[in-house]
């Protein structure tokens, strides 16, 4: 549902209809939308760093990891049973909520410092296999 309209245009009533459950169902695992909503980007980072990133640094040296990096879309590599579409999801919790909401924030930019670290470490290694200048900042890099 919030990836598809949004976490603040998804209600608590759309989200108990899509799930098939009672209000007091909802209430029994989380006391409020924000609690849901901090467990699912918790659960978007167990997916990004367990199933996703592994996979996408595979490659035999800097460059083919790049290349997986930055041509295979994540979402194709979660391996939860539900198809949630990851790096969808937090790509629009980020644009909607990263301004908004202090904690959703915090924890959305700890995922993306996590891929500007890994970007920044392959291109560390690029650059002791001359793939890269010497001079080339890899966190400045992976920021853009």
């Amino acid at each position: 549902m919030f990836t598809k309209y949004g976490y603040n245009h998804t209600s608590l009533n759309q989200i108990l209809q899509a799930a098939g459950i009672a209000k007091g169902g909802f209430y029994f695992h989380f006391k409020s939308k924000a609690e849901l909503g901090k467990a699912v980007i918790q659960s978007l980072e167990n997916c990004l760093t367990r199933d996703v990133l592994p996979k996408m640094i595979q490659g035999k040296d800097a460059k083919d990891k790049l290349e997986l990096i930055f041509s295979l879309p994540g979402d194709c590599y979660c391996e939860q049973e539900n198809r949630v579409r990851p790096t969808i999801l937090l790509f629009t919790l980020a644009a909607e909520m990263i301004e908004v909401n202090e904690k959703f924030s915090k924890m959305i930019q700890n995922i993306f410092k996590e891929w500007c670290r890994l970007i920044a470490a392959i291109i560390e290694e690029g650059k002791l296999e001359g793939l890269f200048r010497d001079d080339v900042d890899g966190m400045a890099v992976a920021g853009i």
